[in-house]
């Protein structure tokens, strides 16, 4: 069941991936100028990196037993990125909510700056994708 969740959340992060692909070569006609396409890359991205994070944790320790150097460090970096951005996320909805801020207000009170978290949850979203190739590749 694991693997499924894994399999379908990166199906859905390479689906992110190819429409903010387009996004940029159609000149924002993909997701920019079509409400209904951002709302929906927007909740698939949300799912597949939420779906994805127990998975690569439970695959670090699998590779650690099974003395994968390679793929521990690969499947931390990728723990780590998912929960780090998740964890942010939280504290910006948290601060939001517990102080009646707006988002954009709720943004100063956490010391990650919004594009650094972009750029965190970009690199993390590649990684799931670039390490779904891993586990028939041989390191």
């Amino acid at each position: 069941m694991l693997e499924l969740v894994i399999s379908l959340s990166i199906l859905l992060l390479a689906f992110g991936l190819f429409a903010s692909m387009g996004n940029v070569l159609r000149k924002g006609i993909v997701l920019t100028d079509n409400l209904f396409m951002e709302r929906v890359r927007a909740r698939t991205q949300c799912i597949a990196i939420d779906a994805s994070g127990a998975g690569t944790i439970i695959r670090t320790f699998r590779y650690h037993q099974e003395g994968e150097k390679v793929r521990i460090w690969l499947y931390g970096l990728l723990s780590a990125l998912l929960l780090f951005t998740a964890a942010i996320v939280l504290n910006i909805e948290s601060v939001q909510q517990t102080l009646n801020l707006t988002l954009d207000n709720a943004y100063v009170h956490v010391f990650v700056p919004v594009e650094a978290l972009i750029w965190i949850r970009s690199v993390g979203a590649l990684t799931a994708y670039i390490s779904s190739t891993l586990p028939s590749a041989a390191l």
